[in-house]
């Protein structure tokens, strides 16, 4: 009764985590390209209806994109043409997804037939495999198709090569036909008939599967490598391996260990992994679990091959997001291969608890972690095609070169083979949130320029950057605030590789834009300025630019260059009067001007001496020695007497008294 209760939780648990998945798919999978999207769907699409040969056709099939043959790709590429006529890149997406969930199923019946029973142990599984930290090979349709299927294809082929100690024909047959499927769906399925091969004559098969086995291979790597061209900007494997060895190894270490999401914990879990694959293959255990062994040995001289092949690029491209399905598929094979030895102990339930939390932990933290940049990515590639829709504009489009975009997405249009989806501004506006705005810090350098539209507030493809600080994991947030109220909006980040080379700083994704539709805001006048968020800290800076909202529609205006004095903040709250601002006398040092605040009401005036603050933002703005013009009030409730007060400064400066009516009131209770 215990094992049918486990196996029903079991089966609970993987549907709810396997529904989660396909629910963030559901939400997140747009049908716009990506990317490689361009070549090798749309392109491929493009050229394949309009081709009237056959046989160049057929060869198109197995044509390079990058250094892979993906014959399996350009297969769903037709199949999605003839079920719909057009390119649906949901399609893909749920394809390559389709081939996860058939993954998760070969893993149950690894799981059954290695174990009878004991379905607590399955529990880590889901959570390993479909965590949403390896969210680009989910939900970017080429990656989609090639990285999961290319998995799929590589461990059924080894099932069916090791399942069982007799081979039968039907078993090899379907090896060699996933192995070929492999090998032409990415560069790395070439490894399975490496990996089978190896098996084969470690596992001392009869020799006429080892001869054709190896036949087989030969052809394919022939076939691959006619005509085959190398593929210009990638590093070259063997100056890696002479020049930069530690390199490559570091690089290696944190592919194998990158579940963890850390840097420095990849590393030390990635070299764990090693010892560990070192040490089952010394004690045999490709004889006491053959079929998990060869499974394991794929996934790790896949890896191997990917740091030859990337190492030139730094250690931190082994943290790439579409590589941790490798160090998450490597750490759920070895548990499963680990299970028999971990059944033997007697404190098995404890291992397997400890082992089921870490699972569950893992999952939640890359859960919180990925889903910021799955939104990010989502209205990045929204963004894109609202630009495209609205000013016919190719800016936004994901692919470096803007211009092949727009010639693939035009032909694509005029043979009917895809369309840009209809997403207008209104359906990009900026997302508002709550946030505490700190006192300003004068730390952020920005840039931005305005739409002039009267029915929304958008600022176009600005900049803004924390002065000594990376922009890898900023998030850059547009404030909007007047006397009584503040908004506060999420942006859609850009990258901005020319802000990175004007300041030669890792700044390249600084970009960002703003889309607010005004009818939601209070009439009034903004004063906008920029808060940006690192884990830890937070940075904000007042602009010198004011967003003026009215019943008439909304824009945005520049504080006027010759006005000497700014209010921030003029207001009343529980805790009393607050005034923030500044005041300087044009070309004079601000360390020599004084300033009082005046406050003028029906029943007298009172006059208060503010403290001084530093405003660098002011000199930058202005370009004096202003830095010391900032000023800040702060009354407690009960200084004033209640009634309406307008704010006045009084400004001294070399004897002279300047008086300066601010315009702005406030009402004390």
């Amino acid at each position: 009764m215990k094992k049918i209760t486990a196996a029903k939780i079991v089966f609970l648990v993987s549907i709810a985590v396997v529904a989660i998945h396909f629910v963030v798919i559901y939400k997140y999978g747009l049908n716009i390209p990506d990317w490689d999207d361009y070549g090798s769907v749309l392109r491929f699409a493009n050229n394949f209806r309009t081709d009237q040969n056959f046989a160049t056709k057929w060869m198109s099939l197995f044509s390079q994109h990058n250094e892979h043959r993906i014959f399996f790709n350009r297969i769903v590429t037709l199949l999605n043409l003839a079920v719909w006529g057009k390119i649906d890149f949901r399609f893909f997406i749920v394809a390559g997804n389709l081939s996860l969930l058939v993954v998760f199923l070969l893993f149950v019946k690894c799981f059954k037939e290695i174990v009878a029973g004991e379905w607590w142990f399955f529990l880590p599984v889901p959570f390993l495999l479909f965590s949403v930290g390896s969210h680009e090979n989910f939900l970017w349709a080429m990656a989609s198709v090639q990285n999961i299927s290319v998995v799929l294809f590589s461990l059924a082929a080894l099932y069916f090569l090791f399942r069982s100690e007799k081979m039968t024909a039907r078993d090899f047959a379907f090896a060699c036909a996933l192995a070929l499927l492999a090998t032409f769906t990415s560069g790395n399925g070439m490894i399975t008939f490496a990996t089978g091969l190896l098996g084969l004559i470690i596992r001392r098969y009869p020799v006429k599967f080892l001869l054709m086995w190896g036949v087989l291979a030969g052809i394919a790597i022939l076939l691959y490598s006619k005509g085959y061209v190398a593929v210009d900007g990638h590093p070259d494997p063997m100056q890696t391996v002479v020049r930069q060895p530690d390199q490559l190894i570091s690089h290696f270490f944190v592919l194998l260990g990158c579940i963890t999401g850390n840097l420095s914990l990849s590393v030390f879990l990635g070299f764990l992994l090693t010892v560990v694959f070192v040490y089952l293959t010394a004690e045999r255990y490709f004889d006491k679990q053959p079929l998990l062994f060869f499974m394991l040995t794929f996934l790790v001289l896949s890896s191997c091959v990917v740091s030859l092949s990337r190492a030139g690029f730094g250690v931190e491209q082994a943290m790439a997001v579409r590589y941790r399905l490798y160090s998450e598929l490597i750490v759920l094979v070895l548990y499963l291969m680990l299970i028999p030895d971990i059944l033997q102990n007697a404190k098995k339930y404890v291992i397997v608890v400890a082992v089921i939390l870490t699972s569950i932990v893992l999952y939640v933290v890359a859960f919180r972690k990925s889903m910021p940049d799955i939104q990010t990515r989502f209205d990045k590639l929204k963004h894109g095609a609202v630009y495209y829709n609205e000013e016919h504009s190719l800016s936004y489009l994901s692919l470096l070169s803007h211009a092949d975009a727009g010639d693939i997405l035009a032909t694509s249009k005029t043979l009917g083979v895809f369309a840009m989806p209809s997403f207008f501004y209104s359906d990009m506006q900026s997302e508002q949130i709550d946030r505490v705005v700190p006192m300003p810090t004068d730390n952020i350098k920005y840039n931005f320029t305005f739409k002039p539209r009267k029915d929304m507030l958008f600022i176009d493809n600005g900049w803004a950057f924390v002065e000594g600080r990376n922009t890898a994991s900023m998030k850059t947030l547009v404030v909007f605030k007047s006397e009584t109220k503040t908004y506060v909006f999420k942006t859609v980040a850009h990258l901005r590789n020319d802000v990175a080379i004007a300041f030669d700083q890792d700044v390249a994704d600084s970009g960002f834009s703003l889309i607010k539709d005004c009818g939601g805001l209070d009439e009034g006048e903004y004063r906008v300025g920029f808060l940006i968020e690192h884990p830890g800290s937070t940075a904000f800076e007042n602009t010198d630019i004011v967003a003026v909202v009215t019943e008439q529609g909304c824009a945005f205006k520049a504080i006027p260059t010759d006005q000497s004095f700014y209010l921030d903040v003029a207001e009343v709250s529980p805790d009393g009067v607050y005034i923030r601002g500044w005041v300087f006398v044009p070309n004079a040092a601000s360390t020599l001007v004084t300033k009082d605040i005046i406050l003028k009401g029906a029943a007298g005036n009172r006059s208060f001496v503010p403290r001084n603050e530093f405003r660098r933002d002011v000199s930058n703005s202005y370009g004096g020695a202003y830095d010391s013009s900032g000023f800040v009030l702060h009354l407690p409730k009960g200084v004033l007497a209640s009634g309406d007060y307008t704010i006045v400064l009084r400004v001294s400066y070399d004897g002279i008294n300047t008086i300066i009516d601010t315009g702005r009131k406030i009402r004390s209770e």
